[in-house]
């Protein structure tokens, strides 16, 4: 009977979801004050500790989404991707994207499918949508007769 009413008790004073939330964006908030402080500092010694404090804001970050979820109720594998691609920067800089718009054939450019790649896997369909259009747009572009009949 004991252990039943320290049970009831725990129930009585435990956090409600909405407090737990609160609190992760309190101790996120904790964290990235410390990067701001840090972020004044030069030399190695502080390039290593900013990259020690990003690497946890991004961790909590993690454990936000799947520990803790908002009321938002977005879908877990959005807010994962939106995750990621803030977390880690889209590495499209390596593409000469100027050269694949307008090259002669968009299409036909040898990073064209590299660079499309790593946009969808990065979850950045609105460019990809725009790239698809201004592919088709181009008056050379002969699509494939399935791709006509469909």
């Amino acid at each position: 009977m004991k252990a039943l009413r320290s049970t009831n008790l725990f129930v009585l004073f435990s956090p409600s979801q909405k407090d737990l939330g609160k609190y992760a964006d309190q101790y996120l908030n904790v964290l990235k004050q410390q990067t701001r402080l840090v972020e004044q500092y030069h030399g190695p010694v502080a390039m290593e500790e900013r990259k020690k404090c990003l690497e946890l804001e991004r961790v909590w970050m993690l454990c936000q989404i799947l520990y803790f979820p908002g009321a938002d109720q977005e879908d877990i594998s959005i807010r994962l991707m939106n995750w990621y691609n803030k977390c880690h920067k889209s590495y499209l800089h390596e593409f000469d994207r100027q050269s694949i718009y307008y090259s002669q054939s968009t299409f036909d450019h040898a990073d064209f499918w590299p660079y499309t790649t790593r946009l969808i896997l990065l979850g950045q369909l609105k460019s990809v949508s725009t790239l698809m259009k201004h592919v088709l747009s181009d008056h050379r572009f002969k699509p494939h007769k399935a791709l006509k009949d469909t």
